[in-house]
């Protein structure tokens, strides 16, 4: 644990981009670290309930690629923000019963499922 503490977690619900306005260096941070997550959530949301349509996209390929170009994001970049979402999505539920916070970084989330330490503390 850092000294920031482990006691904080991801809000619920709506946030905000108004972070970018603070000069509270933790501010900024949690801004930064939720940004990132909903880069993957957002998408994986879209994806797992077939949302595309909505969007006037044919397919969820067509919807990415159309990422790809309006933001000019590499293409690896939105695969593993997108990936990071599902991960998130897919293990909400023992995430927040162990305890998983913006401290243990969304990065971490695809790669730390299978860790020994997420198994333990998962009680699996």
């Amino acid at each position: 644990m850092t000294a920031r503490g482990a006691e904080k977690r991801f809000p619920s619900g709506p946030f905000s981009l108004d972070y970018v306005s603070f000069d509270n260096a933790d501010e900024i941070d949690q801004g930064i670290r939720l940004s990132i997550l909903a880069i993957g959530i957002g998408p994986a949301k879209i994806k797992t309930r077939g949302l595309y349509p909505d969007l006037n996209y044919h397919s969820m390929t067509k919807y990415i690629e159309s990422l790809y170009e309006e933001y000019r994001m590499e293409r690896s970049v939105l695969h593993n923000r997108l990936y990071i979402g599902e991960t998130y999505l897919k293990y909400r539920k023992k995430l927040e019963k162990i305890g998983f916070s913006d401290e243990d970084g969304s990065t971490k989330l695809p790669w730390g499922l299978g860790s020994d330490a997420f198994q333990k503390k998962d009680g699996g």
